[in-house]
């Protein structure tokens, strides 16, 4: 009896022992599914570290995690993202979690994983000296803990540490366990680092205005397009992926196959070809490529960026145009390459001004016959070139070989040669017409000169009606001294002759652009007496025929007035009459 008891000893330490293994057995694979599930559910590292971290702890019973990652600019590890159970304690060691520094010393946990990359479990981290949040784990009430790295392949990319409150010994099987799961997060980190490196590929090629299209040298078909190829040719991404460069572009299959092997082989590194696509509408497009031979897998991509060199063919084909015209204008035209600030072509007329010979002034630049400096030059032209807005004109004067100057007007233009801007500068000799305002400017100085010495007034108005300047001794006595116009209307001056009904007639022949003539208008001066004064006026015009104001004459009349009143009075009372 005692010998069949103790023979059944051996065979129910085995059977529990097989319970055991089955149950972590279990527990393993319920861990691995649920962590495989969160991933597969997951965008991002960062979406799916916090419910790795729940799945693992709810399954053990432990009661919180974290994942780290190496820090971008000191190289150590910090804290990406946390999980843990609802707990005031666990919270406050999950913040200081978080908020600890990166570092890169050794011992710790989630740092020995690290750097020892496998996996590491410590029974009581109360314990260990070389955990740095001991004191915060004591508060929370947390003792043992494991921690895992995230491997792809040899490389230790994060490492995962997790939490319980009970002192645990290290379990080998949930260790194992860990080099899987820390495997398969490296995986799947990997796979979202292609994935967003292909995305930021593809949207930076789509973001692109150039033309970017990829082909396989060997089948000659494009393998990839963006969304300006597509744009540009009239194609859908599909129907240009069964296409290839040469049912659309101008260059002989020969030509293309020899270039693309001379790329591969390293004899040309960075050939530029032009050429035409033809759309799917029948036209052409004018391009320039700069196609590339990129190593892919086993073999070569050729990476060909096309530019529309369309609007680039037409400017120089104007500027062509313009040269052959150059010489037939009256005005001066002189061509000035920015980068070199010399001129690259002039027409005869700015020969003839300025008194070079075209070989002469081809060693020059406009420094050298303008007053500005080169310099100031320069800069005029960046702001220029930036913004063709920005200037619409210039006056100056240009400097002849014999050293006389002459006035004149220009507008400049920008335009594209090759790979440097050229300022086409067209300007008008105006010394003729400087010489004519001049002259009306001292006529209108003598003219000026003459009413201020006539005892009649000079005014002018806006277009408002508002006097802008008086001048003469008549306004002097009867405006400036009496009551200030500057800025007023006429019938704001307090005359005391004038009824509704005149003023309104006034206002309406003035909004007419009509002129009038010896208008009688009467204020009192500052004594109470009466001065008189007859006015005269005519509108003003600009040269486009726009209304501008009205300008006059004025004439004091307060002695003949008061010689009238005076008669009037005697008429009425002289008891001889």
């Amino acid at each position: 009896m005692e010998a069949r008891k103790g023979s059944k000893r051996p065979r129910q330490r085995t059977a529990v022992k097989d319970a055991s293994r089955r149950v972590q057995m279990e527990l393993r694979l319920a861990i691995e599914h649920a962590v495989t599930r969160v991933l597969e559910q997951s965008n991002s590292i960062a979406e799916a570290a916090p419910q790795v971290i729940r799945v693992i702890c709810e399954a053990l019973g432990w009661a919180c995690g974290a994942r780290w990652e190496p820090d971008k600019q000191t190289q150590a590890i910090r804290c990406a993202e946390t999980w843990g159970v609802p707990s005031a304690g666990v919270d406050a060691f999950l913040e200081a979690t978080r908020r600890q520094a990166p570092s890169t010393q050794l011992g710790g946990l989630n740092r020995r994983a690290w750097t020892e990359r496998k996996p590491v479990w410590i029974p009581d981290v109360t314990k260990e000296s070389s955990f740095r949040r001991a004191p915060e784990a004591a508060k929370a009430g947390l003792r043992g803990a494991f921690a895992f790295p995230i491997k792809v392949g040899a490389q230790v990319v994060g490492a995962m540490e997790f939490f319980s409150r009970e002192i645990h010994q290290p379990d080998a099987e949930l260790l194992d366990c860990t080099n899987y799961i820390g495997s398969q997060i490296g995986q799947f980190v990997q796979r979202k680092q292609a994935e967003e490196g292909l995305r930021r590929f593809r949207a930076a090629m789509d973001a692109s205005a150039d033309l970017m299209l990829l082909i396989d040298p060997t089948s000659l078909h494009y393998v990839d397009v963006n969304d300006a190829a597509c744009r540009a040719l009239g194609y859908t991404r599909q129907e240009l992926l069964t296409m290839g460069p040469l049912d659309i572009f101008s260059t002989p299959r020969g030509e293309l196959i020899g270039l693309y092997q001379r790329m591969i082989a390293g004899e040309v590194s960075a050939p530029t070809v032009r050429g035409d696509y033809r759309r799917k509408d029948g036209s052409l497009l004018s391009i320039e490529a700069y196609p590339r031979a990129v190593r892919s897998g086993n073999g070569h991509v050729i990476v060909s960026i096309a530019r529309d060199i369309t609007e680039r063919l037409s400017t120089e084909e104007t500027l062509r145009r313009f040269r052959v015209a150059m010489d037939n204008s009256a005005d001066m035209i002189v061509l000035i390459d920015r980068a070199a600030m010399r001129f690259v072509d002039v027409n005869n007329t700015a020969c003839g001004l300025l008194g070079y010979s075209r070989e002469e002034l081809l060693q020059l630049g406009p420094q050298d016959v303008l007053p500005s400096s080169r310099a100031e030059l320069e800069r005029a032209y960046d702001e220029f070139i930036a913004d063709p807005t920005h200037i619409t004109g210039m006056h100056s004067y240009y400097r002849r070989k014999d050293g006389s100057t002459f006035p004149f007007e220009s507008t400049r233009h920008v335009l594209r040669s090759g790979d440097t801007h050229i300022i086409a500068a067209i300007s008008r000799d105006i010394s003729a017409r400087v010489a004519g305002e001049e002259a009306l400017r001292e006529s209108e100085e003598r003219f000026r000169s003459l009413t201020e010495l006539s005892s009649d007034m000079y005014w002018e108005q806006d277009e408002q009606f508002r006097f802008t300047s008086m001048s003469g001794t008549g306004s002097e006595r009867v405006n400036v001294k009496t009551f200030p116009a500057a800025g007023k209307k006429r019938w704001e001056q307090n005359y005391i002759n004038m009824t509704a009904d005149q003023w309104a007639q006034h206002m309406a022949l003035l909004e007419a652009h009509k002129e009038f003539r010896d208008m009688e208008l009467c204020r009192l001066d500052e004594s109470g007496n009466k001065i008189w004064i007859s006015i005269s006026g005519e509108p003003v015009f600009d040269s486009p025929g726009v209304f501008r104001g009205y300008r006059g004459v004025g004439k004091d009349i307060t002695e003949r007035k008061h010689d009238e009143e005076h008669i009037h009075f005697l008429a009425n009372h002289d008891a001889l009459t």
